[in-house]
């Protein structure tokens, strides 16, 4: 945006002298109109001095102000005072014309000053006004002192400066109000997106800043809301990208429609959109979030057949300022969060930004004690290096504690059980970020590698002592109730409770949500698994209290 200020200072400059320009020829027509001589004897006259004086400081004033100057190519709105200096001036120029008049002389060229301000200032309608209210009371004088006796040269001066006049007032104001209207339709279309007529990425990153500032000024809420298309690549690739940008252009269709005047909807990426609803808590956000992705699912779009739910569906995420978040940039990372959770659980939903880590924050929080830090460290870690690992570890977390309560376990074991499932896989921050999004079979050496993360993982963990408790629990998390698990090969109940309970947990997750390499599979085949699997990979016992609350699981996961 520098150009844009350059070349407003560069207008105001040139205005400005247009202003001190006109203030001079002011101060020498009241000089004359006054009846006082131009020579160096007159200066010690106090009225010339004064004049003189007043017309310098009146100049240095505006000089100083010039940062304020306001003219119609500015964006902004004209101030009233602008308009109120141009009836000075238009009254100031009234004045002197006739008090010249008065005396014999003749200024009536200085009604070009206050029409000339009025048109840069106020744009050609009140040019024109300025120049109506000039010309008019010459007519008027001149018909008052009309002979019949003979020609009137008076009036046919008037006529012809008044129409002069007029030509400027409709040139200058005219230019200008194109000029105007043209900077606007290049900032509008500077800002819009092109294919869906939503506001651009950069537009939504300004006011995302104004309305974040204002929020926390006014202690507002703001919520965002960002959207983004499912499975669209599919699309794109069996239509061509024509279609699918008559899609996107539909969707931006139904985005716009949704939201009020006061939302700001954006175009953010390729496929994604974003909603900025300044006052709007997390659930009016989430009304207004459903009706779109309803009015998305529910339109019928060309060749969606084609797509693997046989229609066209968004997955939207929330996060609102300042429950979720304390900085804007917080707040897009938040709502991503959200957005990236409901895409790797079933898609075609909307989630409110939540984590596991305040609960765990909560339940640990006592007078000493660090574990935040601790725990905000270890998540930054596993966010940057695989963004499904903290969504499925926050999953499995849930899951955990509902098994774990169904079980009965003690406060401070169900605590450690929480702080164990959070972080059972962050031993996979040592693993190639290729390899863990990695969609083929794992070779050999791959394989060896991956079972290495539970050890890994333990070591991490044993390196916080208020994490100790957690340590067996990691390290044995992959084994299974017949010995054939790693890395350790333990079997039965040699295998910590906690343990036993994410291994059923952590698989039954695994297979219920989308992963690089397959699509999740149906809950009634992942309860059959579960079925199969007891005994050999899972303890009995932990398959039976699991399928015993797995309503409550299912609730969890469609929530």
């Amino acid at each position: 945006m520098k150009w844009k200020e350059a070349r407003s200072r560069k207008i105001a400059e040139y205005v400005l002298f247009f202003y001190l320009c006109a203030l001079t020829v002011m101060g020498i027509a009241l000089l004359s109109a006054m009846g006082l001589p131009f020579s160096p004897m007159a200066m010690y006259n106090y009225y010339q001095l004064g004049i003189a004086l007043g017309a310098f400081a009146l100049a240095g004033i505006i000089y100083l102000t010039k940062d304020y100057v306001t003219v119609l190519t500015s964006s902004e709105p004209s101030r009233p005072i602008s308009l109120l200096i141009s009836f000075l001036i238009w009254a100031f120029t009234i004045a002197i014309v006739f008090i010249a008049d008065f005396h014999g002389s003749s200024f009536k060229v200085l009604y070009f000053v206050p029409v000339i301000y009025a048109a840069i200032n106020h744009g050609q309608k009140y040019g024109l006004i300025f120049s109506c209210l000039c010309v008019i009371p010459l007519i008027i004088n001149d018909l008052l002192h009309y002979s019949p006796d003979g020609v009137n040269k008076a009036l046919e001066a008037d006529l012809v400066l008044g129409l002069i006049i007029f030509m400027a007032a409709w040139l200058i104001g005219g230019f200008l109000d194109i000029e105007r209207d043209t900077i606007k339709k290049l900032a509008e279309l500077a800002n819009r997106d092109d294919l869906t007529g939503l506001w651009n990425k950069r537009y939504f990153y300004h006011a995302l800043e104004d309305l974040f500032a204002r929020a926390k000024k006014e202690n507002l809420n703001l919520s965002l809301v960002l959207a983004d298309v499912d499975y669209f690549k599919t699309y794109n690739d069996a239509l061509g990208h024509l279609e699918g940008d008559k899609v996107l252009k539909k969707i931006g269709e139904i985005i716009g429609h949704a939201v009020t005047s006061e939302a700001v909807a954006a175009r953010y990426g390729g496929e994604e959109f974003a909603v900025l609803l300044p006052g709007y808590s997390s659930q009016q956000a989430l009304t207004v979030a459903e009706q779109i992705r309803k009015e998305v699912e529910n339109y019928s779009f060309f060749g969606q057949e084609y797509q693997p739910a046989q229609k066209i569906t968004l997955s939207l995420g929330i996060a609102t300022y300042p429950v979720h978040a304390n900085t804007s940039i917080e707040l897009i990372r938040r709502a991503d969060d959200a957005l990236f959770r409901a895409k790797s659980v079933r898609k075609n939903r909307t989630e409110i930004y939540f984590s596991v880590l305040d609960e765990l924050c909560t339940s640990y929080n006592s007078p000493g004690e660090d574990l935040l830090h601790t725990l905000k460290t270890l998540l930054s870690v596993i966010q940057a290096k695989d963004r499904y690992t903290r969504g499925h570890s926050e999953r499995v977390t849930e899951y955990a504690v509902v098994v774990g309560e169904y079980l009965n376990l003690a406060g401070e074991e169900l605590n450690t059980l929480r702080l164990s499932a959070f972080l059972h896989d962050i031993g996979k921050i040592e693993i190639e970020r290729e390899l863990l999004n990695n969609p083929l079979p794992l070779n050999e050496e791959e394989r060896l590698l991956f079972q290495q993360h539970p050890v890994w993982g333990a070591e991490i963990v044993r390196s916080v002592p208020l994490l100790g408790k957690c340590t067996p629990i990691i390290l044995a998390h992959h084994e299974n109730f017949d010995g054939s698990g790693y890395p350790s090969g333990l079997k039965g109940e040699a295998i910590p409770l906690g343990a036993r309970i994410l291994r059923v947990v952590d698989s039954f997750d695994a297979m219920a949500t989308n992963r690089p390499y397959r699509r999740a599979l149906t809950v009634s085949r992942c309860l059959e698994e579960l079925r199969r699997g007891a005994g050999t990979l899972y303890d009995p016992e932990i398959v039976t209290a699991f399928l015993n609350v797995s309503d409550r699981i299912f609730r969890l996961l469609a929530s």
